[in-house]
């Protein structure tokens, strides 16, 4: 197939689903063609497909207009990697719906595609399930095509259906297509076909195609750092996607890829709010939500992925790489005691591996050694020994084997404190070239300081930090022959590195294993070097026997004629002074040597080394051994030929003492004796090693001192000084005298005085890691002491145990985290005493009887947390017994055996007596008794039975009764906790009597609380231990039950048993969940994110506890008993995750809540019910009906609360949507089995006894039910949809729940007999008509069927008992306005309501009154729906903010006309709320008026409070309309709107003085009122203009298609601006250019036009202030009601009614004025009105003329008021007034038109128009006075720099107006300059047709000139007095405000004066 650009071919159809983006293929024409035969006129019918089917779009599509549609209308257009899902199929031709697979938001289009353009893909079809159809709908043969598949549930069906009405039944058939609405779409699972083997691969799809679009949204929030993080995440996903496909790693590797994806996917969701998916970590595929699921172990996960995702996002480390450790997956925990079953490993191992060397270093001409060490800062001090790393001169490092080395044995405290990696480099040449960078090959060569370099690793052991591809950086600081290279490192820690050249690169990472549990999963690095410890660590280590000193060459000082190159050697020697072979280490990663020499510092006498070295010996050889340090000077003349230097010196360190202890852990200051000239003289082992205590004999010289030995041998000491440090790690050797001597207690047998209690007393003094390290070998020699003549009488029993006491007590210490390994392994394998039980028993008793002290209570408190242990060993050494008995005897006594059971029970029965007594002296001791006897448990199973073992527990627990403190309830509660956890629960005997004593339990401490027990945090804490204990029966019994389906064993008559026991627990936590939802209230703690991070981990360890193990679990929950730790909870409803806002990670705030005790209890209550048949729930509830019919009745109402609260998200959060649809699946079937109950125990027998209460709680739970299984399978993230679709299909759920609401409505209205009851119906209909219309909202479309005949129904019921349904009416508006307020509802669904509201009513109604009520019920729906769409399309945009009002005030109003009257004021107040965020004051003051309005003026009328309106009070009428009077009158004092305000004011004031008598309040309100007054007068204010919009073509919604609107502008809004901000609001709209109206053409076409005018406001002349004279009134408040209290708006355009008059354009220029009328009055409480009637008015020549002059004067009558007043302002628009109006255009101006209208000839030619004449000859009149007096008043105020042109103003007023001034005996000059103008007296000032009067009064005073320097340059270089003024001025942006001010609203004032002024 040719192609222009392929993109991608049909063999990867598989992975189209996944792209990211649509994938367009350019095929030529030719390839794909549409077949003709497929449009024949004659076309073969719609068949529907058989089966589900998908296909893939492999071709882009794009419909044409041709005859194709016609035959095929609507079609869709089809992009590459669109799915299709199939429903008929014609010809070539599929229909159905079409998704987009990369945006899933997008809602699916229904429609027509070709066939030839798709790809069936069967793999994404859901076949497994088939879809359900009740019996009455008659399958077609199968045969047919279009045949449904058999039923899911056939057996049930044939009852179902039979029992529904006819009109119900028709909506579960199947609808032909035909002239019927789209079938109901199927999300597609988008499986392909790669997914066989590895299905995480397309959950890794559908998470990505969610990603995309948070991608996009991320860039367009700018929200950088957010985008970031995912786009890393997304990386990573694609990258390990790859490797799944490809499968390039072994399957090890791919279970960590998996791993690694399920986290990554996780950590994504968790970053964008989307839902958390369960997938298993190992095979990627989703976790099972089947009947059997484990949802204890689904819950427990969850909590596990929440705190992982929720750790990892909110670290430093959030994406460092895919699988760094971090201390929660390392798993230390160090303040938490190691326990019998605890951890299996305590210790980490960090992998080191040499990168990379760069600069100078690589071309060095000597052999270079690397050390490395793991330094800690604290000291500092070094925590490993060194790995060695030698380089070769001038090395390449690629041509190197790979250098990989591992730390082992690190703790938590090293890598969680600061550490640092210190490299310590090293030369090795001859003595002589330091600095040269030369070899000598005949010189001796020795070590020398090089470089240091220090790299810090705290986060890079914690994972912390993302390592680099090339490794990290560590710069080296050179050190050639510096004495303090010993210390560089030090400084280094804290000081800046300078930039060195020399740089060492190298990886560093922590694993969480052992050092041999690592190598044997990572089998390469088994030649790698291992560097140990340099110290004991404070664990065992698994292979612990080791057996090492460290000795570090520490200093010295030494005189001249020693030497300064001072060189040490190491040499171990035997007390024969033979040297050992082969025992010293330089570090790791070298070979054992016989002598080893430290570097050397040049010329130094005073040198410190700190050079360290392992001695490697067997135990036996090291107590007789010793180091022997030689020192000798180093020259540069020294040769390799020649051998060493003799040695000047030498000390030498003895490594144990004579009776086996080994030197201590210290520094040793060490005797440097003279060598002679044989070299080491022999038997200096006789004379002393340490300085510190030298005898010296005499002194030989000043450097020499003569020693004496005790054989009185003498030799020579220098007064030389040196010193080094040991540290001893061993696990075969100690230090410790008092354990050396127990270890060795058998050499005092045989003497005749022994001093056994001393070292019985001394062990106090043995550290806690040496009794660790020896706790074998001393647990051994106590108990060989205790059996041994050394004790005949056991008078040391006490004394003994008590010291084994302290050794076991060894596994409660929190910082020996491997201590109860230790203990236990001992216990199993190395424990050897046969006959001590008797002992060990006696001694618990004795224990126990001791009367009580503070010594005694602490001792006993330490025997009571072993008796786990001292059990042990008792059954121990009974087995051990027996062994010996079988060898001797050949059987077992049984003698014995009773009495060591006889003992036990003794011993157990002292222990129950313990337990009950009463006291708080004892109440500690009972607590730690309870804390550790289930570990006796756990060792009493192999000496009893089961059922024996269950007796002990029970009496145990019996025992404490009524505890007297909480804590020792919550502490029995724990102890029950670990006895289910432990192997009791496995043991088949003992489950059902131990399950039925658990559940006894949990009643008798859930039923009552005592208050004296303590508050609500201890009740909450005993809740918590109870839910959990509870969880955990659930899940060991889930756990067998799956094994035994697994099996294929029927179920035995214990498993039957159990299902008793289960169904006795369902009461006990359904009241167990309400007691968590009240304390969550009661606790009233601060809102914990779901989940937080610190509730999480809290939690995270109490779900920790929970988990299953093979293995004896004898340990409490992580939660300490001794103090049980309270965790937060907070109660509230969940929101749905995923359509909730993003937020980051770092700020959780706004993450849903979650009430983790109510989560966990509704868990358990999910695992009762799906462990529990059916049929043996129904015979329980059957059976408790009979015993008690009102607790049933609680119960089953507690069953529907539970269920109620768990599905609306309550208890967990629903993100968590495994658990979610889980949960939806079992509450199916409870209410399959409540349904029948309630049909024969509720059923109705008479309307008066008739449970309404049960059943609406039935009803409105099984709505929320399929509301929410619908927020998955309908929402908002594909993930969850696709997870929804695959686990459980839509109709599994939504049809059987409808159907059993519908049969549950139906027995309802029946009642015995199957006699109609509808009464029974009507008394649920207030209640249930809200879920109703839910549900009729619903997408699924048998959930919205099945609801609209309900609701058909439910009319019909009101109708006919009351013959009316308003009441019904009411209620239905008010539910849906709140319902819309909370719920997403799309238009389609808006739109689907009504119309399938209305086919039912054509299907079933059969009365004609019934219809027309059901026709305006069907109507008012429609209605109110349309309005609250427009609405909520409108929400959250700011620039549609005019429409979303207007739609909001629409809504207000229907909910008024329909008697909504509290719902009218709640939209009338939030509108004015609104309109007041948007700074709309005056508009807000309107509407709140509204609500005012609504109320009286009476104070007997008591209004309740309405939060919604802002009243959080009861109020009376009077009092609330007051306050809202108050707050208007506010909002419109901001929106300057006095005049309302002052109405307002009246209004109250008349209240005050007339009705109340409140003179205080009246005189408060006249003063405001006084206020607003002056404010009218005094202060300018700016009114906005008006514009008119027209929105013409098809393109607009219908609220705006062809319709005009008059707006009110912002303030200081002009054209301009107006137009882009309308604009803006329909960016795809075209601004029409003409102000013509439009064309048919325009109002047809289906595109978007806008047409935006100004327009002026024409007011209503009628109103008392506009007839006022304009002379005498004040501007402002003439300028208030010309621009206010407007309707009618009117706009001029000029017009051609005849030939264009060239000579004079005046008598030519018609004009049409537009009046526009408006539905409001301005201001009212929206800023746009609608054109509701337009009128046309034409406008003749001589009409213009006189409307001009008008405008013209009315502008100079205003200027000349303002001036007068105002005399200092700038004079700049009066000048250009007067100047447009005196010096007018030679073709404009009065003279031409006096010439055109006022020459005889044009009166003689229009007769008709004298009174028009006469108007317009008054109108120039009036201009000339009026112009006379701006003269005059110019005058004076004009400045210098203007009086040129002011004087040639007044030549020309008098030259053009010669006649006039005549005429009207005006002055024929203006006054001077020196009279002021505002004087009344001799200024004569003469009005049109009329006297002269005096001018307007003013004040006097300097007048200030604003004028532009510029402006008057020009003027007085451009102009000469009797020059023509010709020039425009464009004033500057001050004057233009002055001016837009004064002059008629908006118009653009010019200045001719001949000269264009350029704007600076």
């Amino acid at each position: 197939m040719s192609a222009k650009n392929l993109v991608c071919s049909t063999k990867t159809l598989d992975l189209l689903p996944s792209l990211p983006s649509p994938v367009y293929l350019q095929i030529h024409p030719t390839e794909i063609t549409i077949h003709q035969s497929s449009m024949a006129s004659e076309l073969p019918a719609w068949e529907p497909v058989r089966d589900q089917l998908f296909a893939v779009a492999t071709h882009q599509f794009e419909p044409k207009t041709s005859q194709t549609d016609k035959d095929f209308p609507d079609q869709v257009q089809l992009a590459v990697g669109d799915v299709i899902e199939i429903h008929e199929t014609c010809g070539t031709w599929h229909r159905g719906y079409v998704f987009v697979p990369v945006n899933v938001h997008e809602e699916p289009k229904f429609g027509v595609v070709p066939a030839n353009h798709t790809h069936v893909v069967p793999s994404l079809a859901i076949t497994s399930h088939a879809k359900f159809t009740p019996k009455d709908v008659k399958s077609a043969p199968d045969s047919a095509i279009g045949s449904e598949p058999s039923p899911a549930n056939a057996d049930a069906e044939p009852d179902d259906s039979e029992e529904l009405p006819q009109c119900l039944r028709n909506s579960f058939k199947a609808k032909p297509s035909k002239g019927q609405p789209p079938p109901d779409c199927t999300f597609p699972a988008y499986q392909s076909e790669v997914s066989d083997g590895e299905p995480l691969v397309d959950d890794i799809h559908s998470a990505l195609r969610d990603w995309n679009l948070e991608l996009k949204r991320l860039l367009m929030e700018q929200n950088y750092k957010q985008y970031a993080l995912l786009k890393k995440e997304l990386y990573y996903v694609v990258k390990g996607r790859r490797q799944l496909i490809g499968r390039s790693v072994s399957e090890d590797g791919m279970e960590k890829v998996r791993s690694d994806l399920v986290s990554r996917i996780n950590r994504g969701n968790y970053l964008q709010n989307l839902d958390l998916i369960l997938l298993d970590p190992l095979k990627g595929a989703c976790v099972d939500i089947e009947s059997k699921t484990n949802v204890i172990q689904m819950f427990r996960d969850y909590t596990t992925l929440s705190d992982s995702v929720a750790k990892t996002t909110t670290s430093k480390s959030d994406y460092s790489s895919p699988r760094s450790p971090t201390l929660h997956r390392l798993g230390f925990e160090e303040v938490a005691p190691e326990t019998p079953g605890g951890r299996s490993s305590v210790a980490a191992v960090a992998v080191l591996e040499l990168k990379n060397l760069s600069g100078p270093i690589t071309t060095h001409d000597n052999w270079l050694e690397l050390r490395f060490s793991i330094c800690s800062k604290a000291g500092p001090k070094f925590l490993t020994e060194a790995l060695v790393v030698s380089l070769p001169p001038c090395f390449k490092f690629h041509d190197l084997p790979k250098q990989k080395a591992m730390f082992a044995d690190l703790t938590n405290s090293i890598l969680t404190s600061e550490t640092f990696l210190v490299v310590q480099v090293l030369e090795v040449g001859p003595v002589g070239d330091w600095g040269m960078r030369k070899s000598f090959a005949d010189q001796a060569t020795v070590r020398k300081p090089f470089a240091v370099g220090c790299l810090d690793t705290q986060d890079l052991l914690q994972g912390k930090e993302t390592q680099p591809t090339q490794g990290f950086a560590i710069r080296l600081a050179y050190s050639s022959g510096s004495s303090n290279f010993a210390t560089m490192h030090e400084s280094m820690l804290t000081k800046v590195q300078t930039d060195s050249k020399d740089i060492v690169y190298v990886g560093l990472r922590a694993y969480p294993y052992d050092v041999t549990d690592y190598i044997m999963t990572n089998p390469l690095y088994k030649t790698s070097p291992i560097v140990m410890r340099n110290s004991y660590p404070t664990f065992i280590p698994k292979s612990d026997a080791r057996n090492s000193l460290f000795v570090t060459v520490g200093s010295g000082i030494f005189s001249k004629q020693s030497g300064r190159n001072v060189q040490v050697t190491l040499v171990v020697r035997t007390k024969d002074e033979q040297p050992i072979s082969s025992c010293l280490f330089a570090g790791g990663g070298t070979q054992g040597e016989s002598r080893l020499s430290s570097f050397v510092h040049y010329h130094c006498s005073n040198p410190v080394w700190n050079d360290t070295v392992r001695i490697d010996l067997e135990p036996t050889a090291m107590m007789g051994a010793h180091v022997l340090f030689i020192f000798r000077h180093c020259s540069s003349s020294d040769k390799v030929n020649k051998g060493d230097r003799l040695p000047f010196g030498f000390a030498f360190l003895s490594i144990a003492n004579g009776w086996g202890q080994l030197v201590e852990d210290m520094e040793h200051k060490l005797v440097v004796y003279k060598a002679d000239k044989a070299g080491i003289p022999k038997g200096y082992l006789k004379f002393q090693q340490d300085a510190t205590c030298l005898k010296v004999d005499s002194s030989v010289n000043n450097l020499e001192d003569l020693v004496t030995a005790s054989d009185g041998s003498k030799m020579i000491a220098l007064k030389d000084s040196f010193s080094c440090s040991t540290s001893l790690c061993s696990s075969a050797l100690t230090q410790n005298r008092p354990l050396v001597r127990l270890l060795n207690w058998r050499g005092l047998l045989d003497l005749p005085y022994n001093d056994i209690t001393s070292i019985l007393r001394d062990l106090q003094f043995v550290g806690e890691v040496e009794m660790l390290k020896f706790l074998p070998q001393a647990v051994d020699a106590l108990f060989g002491i205790l059996k041994s003549k050394l004790n005949p009488d056991s008078k040391l029993n006490d004394v003994i145990l008590a010291e084994v006491v302290r050794f076991m007590q060894l596994e409660r210490d929190r910082r020996l985290t491997s201590a109860g390994r230790r203990i236990r392994t001992y216990i199993d394998e190395q424990f050897n005493f046969a006959s001590v039980w008797p002992d060990l028993v006696v001694f618990i008793k004795g224990v126990l009887a001791q009367p009580p002290s503070p010594q005694i209570l602490q001792y006993r408190k330490s025997v009571i947390q072993l008796w786990g242990t001292f059990f042990a060993l008792a059954l121990r050494s009974r087995k051990l017994q027996q062994e010996l008995e079988k060898k001797q005897d050949g059987q077992v006594s049984e003698t014995v055996n009773t009495s060591f059971k006889q003992a036990l029970w003794m011993v157990l029965k002292e222990i129950s007596e313990f337990m009950g007594v009463p006291g708080p002296e004892v109440a500690r001791d009972q607590m730690v008794a309870l804390q550790s006897f289930s570990s006796v448990l756990d060792q009493l199973e192999t000496a009893f039975n089961g059922p024996e073992v269950v007796e002990v527990l029970v009496s145990f627990a019996d025992a404490i009764g009524e505890p007297s403190h909480s804590s020792v309830l919550e502490h029995k509660l724990l102890f029950i906790l670990n006895t289910v956890k432990g192997k009791l629960f496995l043991n088949q005997e003992a489950r059902v009597p131990l399950a039925k004593a658990c559940c006894r339990w949990l009643r008798e401490h859930t039923s009552f609380w005592n208050p004296s027990s303590g508050g609500a945090g201890s009740r909450k804490n005993v809740l918590r231990y109870c839910m959990i204990i509870l969880a955990e029966i659930i899940d060991r019994q889930q756990q067998f039950i799956r094994s035994r389906i697994k099996a294929g064993d029927e179920m035995s008559e214990d498993e039957q048993e159990m299902e008793r026991v289960c169904c006795e627990l369902v009461p006990v936590a359904l009241e167990q969940f309400h007691d968590a939802m009240e304390i969550g209230d009661e606790m009233k703690q601060s809102v914990i994110s779901a989940p937080s991070l610190n509730q999480l981990k809290s939690f995270s360890h109490t779900m920790s506890s929970l988990q299953f193990s093979t293995t004896p679990s004898v340990t409490t929950s992580i939660i300490s008993p001794s103090s049980p730790q309270p965790s937060t909870f907070s109660s509230g409803v969940a929101s749905n995750a995923s359509t909730s806002g993003p937020t980051s990670p770092q700020e959780i705030h706004g993450r849903p809540t979650w009430n983790p005790l109510a989560a966990l209890t509704g868990t358990c209550v999910l695992g009762l019910l799906n462990m529990v048949s059916p049929e043996r729930l129904a015979q329980f509830i059957k059976e408790s009906r009979v015993e008690n019919s009102d607790s049933t009745r609680v119960l089953v109402i507690q069953l529907f609360e539970v269920s109620k609260c768990i599905l609306e998200g309550e208890s967990y959060p629903q993100s968590w949507v495994n658990l979610h649809i889980f949960s939806c699946k079992v509450f199916v079937q409870l209410f399959e089995v409540l349904f029948d109950y309630c049909t024969e125990a509720y059923s109705p027998k008479t309307v008066k006894n008739f449970d309404h209460w049960v059943w609406c709680s039935y009803f409105k739970v099984l709505a929320s039910l399929i509301l929410a299984f619908g927020r998955h399978a309908y929402g908002h993230c594909g993930q969850t949809k696709r997870l929804a679709s695959i686990v459980a299909p839509e109709n599994q759920i939504f049809t059987r729940s409808m159907l059993i609401f519908a049969r549950a409505w139906n027995i309802c209205g029946k009642g015995p007999d199957e006699t109609p009851m509808i009464e029974c119906q009507r008394r649920m209909i207030p209640e249930l008509i809200g879920e109703v219309m839910n549900l009729a909202l619903f997408r699924n479309s048998t959930v919205r069927e099945s609801a609209c005949t309900i609701l058909f129904q439910m009319i019909r019921t009101e109708h006919q008992l009351k013959k009316s349904i308003s009441r019904l009416e009411q209620d239905s508006i008010t539910k849906l306005d709140t319902l819309l307020a909370v719920r997403e509802v799309t238009e389609k669904q808006r739109s689907m309501f009504p119309n399938e509201f209305m086919a039912v009513v054509d299907r079933e109604c059969k009365n004609d009154d019934l219809r027309r009520a059901c026709m305006k019920y069907g109507n008012l729906l429609a209605e109110f729906l349309k309005l609250t769409w427009t609405v909520v399309t409108l929400a959250g945009e700011d620039q549609y903010e005019d429409d979303r009002w207007e739609a909001t005030m629409a809504l207000a109003k229907f909910m008024r006309r329909n008697g909504r009257e509290v719902t009218y004021l709640k939209y009338i107040s939030n509108l004015a709320d609104s309109q007041m965020k948007n700074n709309n004051p005056a508009e807000a003051g309107y509407t709140l008026k509204k609500h005012a309005d609504s109320l009286t003026w009476d104070n007997d009328v008591l209004l309740e409070a309405n939060l919604e309106c802002g009243f959080d009070k009861r109020q009376t009428s009077f009092e609330r309309k007051e306050e809202l009077y108050n707050r208007v009158i506010t909002w419109f004092d901001q929106g300057k709107q006095w005049e309302a305000a002052i109405d307002m004011c009246e209004e109250v004031g008349e209240q005050y003085r007339k009705k109340l008598f409140r003179y205080d309040k009246l005189a408060s309100v006249l003063r405001r009122q006084a206020d607003f007054h002056e404010r009218i007068g005094s202060e300018k204010r700016y009114y906005s203009e008006y514009f008119r919009v027209g929105f013409y073509g098809l393109g607009f919604p219908s609220s705006l298609r062809n319709r005009l609107f008059i707006y009110r502008g912002m303030e200081w809004e002009k054209i301009g601006p107006f137009c882009e901000r309308i604009q803006a609001q329909h960016p795809e709209a075209e601004l029409l250019k003409t102000n013509t109206p439009p064309n048919n053409e325009v109002m047809q076409s289906n595109r978007q036009y806008l047409q935006i005018t100004r327009v002026e406001p024409e007011p209503d002349m009628s109103h008392p202030v506009l007839q006022e004279d304009p002379d005498t009134l004040n501007e402002n408040i003439r300028q208030f009601y010309q621009f206010n209290n407007v309707s009618t708006f009117a706009f001029s355009r000029p017009i051609k009614k005849m030939q264009k008059n060239k000579e004079n354009e005046f008598l030519s220029l018609w004009t049409e004025m537009t009046l526009y009328h408006t539905e409001d009055t301005f201001p009212h409480h929206l800023r746009r009105s609608p054109v509701v009637r337009t009128e046309i008015k034409e406008l003749s020549p001589i009409q213009n003329a006189v409307s001009t002059m008008r405008k013209k004067t009315s502008e100079l009558t205003g200027l000349e008021k303002r001036f007068a007043k105002s005399p200092k302002d700038n004079c700049n628009p009066l000048t250009m007034s007067l100047n447009g109006a005196i010096d007018a255009p030679v073709n404009g101006g009065i003279n031409m038109y006096k010439s055109s209208f006022l020459s005889p000839g044009y009166l003689e030619a229009n007769s008709e128009h004298a009174d028009l004449v006469k108007d317009l000859r008054r109108a120039i009149d009036d201009q000339v006075v009026v112009m006379r007096r701006c003269l005059e008043l110019h005058q004076h105020i004009v400045p210098p720099t203007m009086r040129p042109l002011h004087d040639k103003l007044v030549e020309l007023f008098f030259i053009n107006y010669e006649e006039e001034v005549s005429r009207l005996h005006l002055p024929p000059s203006i006054a001077s300059s020196g009279q002021d103008p505002t004087a009344t007296e001799g200024v004569p000032v003469v009005r049109a047709g009329g006297s002269p009067r005096s001018s307007v009064s003013g004040s006097s005073g300097s007048l200030s000139n604003s004028m532009s320097s510029r402006f008057s340059r020009v003027l007085t270089k451009s102009w000469t007095p009797g020059q023509k003024l010709g020039f425009q001025f464009s004033p500057n942006e001050a004057d233009e405000q002055q001016v837009s001010g004064t002059s008629n609203h908006g118009h653009t004032r010019q200045l001719s004066l001949g000269w264009n002024r350029t704007k600076r």
